[in-house]
């Protein structure tokens, strides 16, 4: 194995250590509605689930003021 292959490994690892804290963090947190989060996974991973940027401007603008 080269250095840069491990290299890699090791910040793939470094990655997936830090998605878990963030998870986990994320658990900890009340206010997250987990059944809303299952909903929108499964229509991402069946390709259902569509962006309305228009929306996502619109919300963004309004925290802005």
């Amino acid at each position: 194995m080269d250095c840069h292959h491990l290299k890699s490994e090791d910040k793939n690892i470094r990655d997936l250590e830090e998605i878990k804290e963030y998870k986990n963090r994320l658990k900890e947190m009340s206010n997250i509605r987990w059944d809303r989060v299952e909903e929108i996974k499964k229509a991402i991973n069946n390709g259902k689930y569509h962006i309305d940027s228009r929306q996502i401007a619109r919300k963004m603008l309004e925290v802005l003021d």
